[in-house]
Order: C-alpha cells, then sequence, then structure tokens
C-alpha cells in the first residue's frame, strides 16, 4: 500500500452529468469536459472540446455502497494501524458532496454505516485474535470551528454546555495539542459510546447546499500502545479518521 493515496467518491445526483465520465477501459480515471472557449476565447483560439484527465487509486462511482468504501479504503488502513503504524483517512470536498456520510455515516440504516463505525468494529474484532501484551486502546475527538479547536468529549459537553477549548500550537517539524481528554477504550462499545457522544456535540448548521451541513472539521483519533510477544519493544500507533468542512 503506497504511503498517499487518493480516492475519488461521486455522489449519486437527480440527473446525469454529461461533463465527467469514467470508463471501463479506465476505471481509475475521470474526464472532465470543459468547452474550451470558455477558457480560451480571450485567446482567439477554437472551441473545441477539452478533456481534463485526473487519475486516482480508484473510483467509486454513484452506485457504490458504504461497505465497499470500507473493504478499499478503510480496511487496509486498519491493517497498517494494527502493525504500529500512524494511519489518517480524510474527506475532503465542497459541501453536501457527501463527506461527513461517507466518513460518520447515515442515521437511518445499519447499511449506510460510515468508514468511522466500521473501521472500529474491525479493529476491535481483529484484536481479539491477536496476542499482544498490554494492550491499551485509547480515543480523543477533536473540533476545529471557525479557527477554534473544541474538545468534543469533554465531561462537560452537552446541548446546554459549552465545548473546552483547547490549543493547538504549531512548533515548525511538529504540533502540540494542549487540554484535549484522553479516554481509556478498552472495548467496542466504550468506543462507539464516546463516538456517538462526539457526534451528538458536533457544531452543524444549514447551507444553501445541505441543511444539515457539518460546518467544523473534526478528528477522531484512536491510539493502541502494545507491545508484540516476546519484545521489550513498545509499539504506538495512531489512526485519525478526519472529516473536514465542506468549502
Amino acid at each position: 500500500m503506497p504511503s498517499i493515496a487518493a480516492y475519488l467518491r461521486i455522489r449519486p445526483t437527480k440527473h446525469k452529468n454529461d461533463n465527467f465520465e469514467v470508463t471501463d477501459d479506465e476505471p481509475h480515471v475521470l474526464k472532465s469536459k470543459v468547452e474550451a472557449d470558455k477558457l480560451t476565447a480571450q485567446h482567439g483560439q477554437g472551441g473545441a472540446e477539452m478533456v481534463h484527465r485526473f487519475k486516482y487509486a480508484k473510483i467509486f462511482k454513484e452506485e457504490s455502497t458504504q461497505e465497499e468504501v470500507f473493504d478499499s479504503v478503510g480496511k487496509k488502513v486498519c491493517d497498517r494501524f494494527l502493525e504500529g503504524y500512524n494511519c489518517t483517512v480524510f474527506a475532503y470536498g465542497q459541501t453536501g458532496s457527501g463527506k461527513t456520510f461517507t466518513i460518520e455515516g447515515g442515521f437511518k440504516r445499519f447499511a449506510d454505516r460510515g468508514l468511522l463505525p466500521r473501521c472500529l468494529t474491525y479493529i476491535y474484532q481483529t484484536l481479539e485474535g491477536m496476542d499482544l501484551d498490554g494492550l491499551l486502546l485509547s480515543v480523543t475527538y477533536l473540533e476545529i470551528y471557525n479557527d477554534t479547536a473544541y474538545d468534543l468529549l469533554s465531561a462537560s459537553s452537552g446541548v446546554s454546555a459549552r465545548l473546552p477549548k483547547v490549543t493547538v500550537t504549531d512548533h515548525g517539524t511538529s504540533v502540540k495539542v494542549q487540554n484535549l481528554s484522553t479516554h481509556p477504550a478498552p472495548t467496542m462499545d466504550v468506543a462507539e459510546n464516546l463516538m456517538f457522544m462526539g457526534r451528538t456535540n458536533r457544531t452543524v448548521a444549514s447551507t444553501s447546499m445541505n441543511m444539515a451541513s457539518s460546518r467544523s472539521h473534526s478528528i477522531f483519533t484512536i491510539t493502541a500502545s502494545f507491545k508484540r510477544p516476546g519484545s521489550d519493544t513498545l509499539v504506538r500507533a495512531k489512526l485519525n479518521l478526519v472529516d473536514l468542512a465542506g468549502s
């Protein structure tokens, strides 16, 4: 698995968009069509159609399911995390493109679970079959809203409570986060409850494109530390799942 991979997910629309296509002979390439005269008329050039090509590790078409996305993206990242590597998955795109649905999922159907709950299930189920010494798991949940960071898992969190601010400082080669609470997550039930708590506290406001748009960045982090049998080396790894606010 490459150190960095870019995936594209196409959200279903009511009407077919003829400005882009993904063909069977090049399933990893998105072809975007633009009328050349809109870009080159000022230079006196013709009006032929231009095609821009964008290549991805994988393209998920409109009919792709949450399970397919997890099998292709989430499972690989979880396996690397369980091997002791720091990993991150983040969703980027404009408002209403389906970032939160991909990361967190929908609420109506079990099949609509996103990468975050599916990753938690996979991690804890896989750990049951692993022989590790001194395994410790913990969770943090950070929100960044209007350039201010908040702790989504503070004990004072709630509908009527103000989320405590978190201090984030840039040290050039590293970033230091202060006042962010860390919560032990020894079981999948505990981790899922923390996930739901953070989702409830996250800032949501309507936009013209999405009446339930997430207007904040969120970073859910699960940390594992353990020793492999016969080894004195302490392995420490982090998995970050990031849902960026819409642009």
